[in-house]
C-alpha cells in the first residue's frame, strides 16, 4: 500500500509524466528518495532533511485533499493546526513530535515521538508506551477485550522508518509496515 502512495507520489511530485523527459523525472526522484550523493554522504543527510525543519506542522495534512479538488483552503488548514497540529523540533541527530492533545477528562496531556537518526533517511522511532495508549484513550482500560487491542496499538509505537522532504514545506514519514504521513508546514 505504501509503496503505491509512493509512487503516486512520485508522479504527483515530479509533475505529468509526459511533461518531463524521464532523466530529469529520475533525478527528481532520487533528490527526494535517496537525497544523498553517494554512501559517503549518509551522514550528512540528517542535515539536508532537517534544514529549517523546526515548528508547527500538521500531520495526515493529506486528509485535507478528501473530496476536494485537490486544493486546501488555507483557512482550513490554519483550523486543522489550531487543532491537530504538531512541534517538531530538530537536534543533531534526532527529530522530536510534540503533540498536546485533549484528555477524555477534559485535561491536556503530551505525547512525544523521537526519531533517532540512522543514517541516511532511515530513523529508529520511539513513543512513550503510556502517552501512546493515552493518546489512543485506552491506557486506563483495563477490561481484557482491551488487552489485544493495546498490544497491537503499541507496534506501531516504535519501529524504523524513512523520511522525505520533497520541499520545504512538505516532510512525509514512512514507517514500515505502516501507510505514508503526509504534513504539511503550518502557517
Amino acid at each position: 500500500m505504501w509503496r503505491i502512495s509512493l509512487g503516486l507520489f512520485i508522479c504527483l511530485y515530479s509533475g505529468t509524466a509526459l511533461a518531463q523527459p524521464a532523466d530529469e523525472q529520475l533525478l527528481n526522484a532520487l533528490s527526494v528518495f535517496r537525497p544523498m550523493k553517494d554512501q559517503s554522504d549518509v551522514w550528512h543527510t540528517h542535515a539536508k532533511l532537517t534544514d529549517g525543519l523546526s515548528g508547527k506542522w500538521l500531520l495526515s495534512a493529506d486528509a485535507l485533499l478528501a473530496g476536494k479538488s485537490g486544493k486546501i483552503a488555507p483557512e482550513a488548514l490554519k483550523l486543522a493546526c489550531e487543532k491537530s497540529g504538531v512541534e517538531i523540533s530538530v537536534s543533531r541527530y534526532q527529530l522530536r513530535l510534540t503533540k498536546i492533545y485533549k484528555r477524555k477528562d477534559g485535561g491536556t496531556a503530551v505525547m512525544e515521538t523521537v526519531y533517532a537518526d540512522h543514517g541516511g533517511n532511515v530513523y529508529g522511532f520511539m513513543t512513550d508506551p503510556e502517552q501512546y495508549l493515552g493518546r489512543l484513550y485506552i491506557a486506563d482500560q483495563t477490561e481484557e477485550k482491551f488487552q489485544n487491542g493495546k498490544y497491537l496499538a503499541l507496534k506501531n509505537a516504535s519501529g524504523q522508518a524513512h523520511v522525505f522532504r520533497p520541499s520545504p514545506d512538505v516532510l512525509v514519514i514512512v514507517p514500515d509496515g505502516q501507510i505514508a504521513q503526509f504534513a504539511l508546514r503550518c502557517p
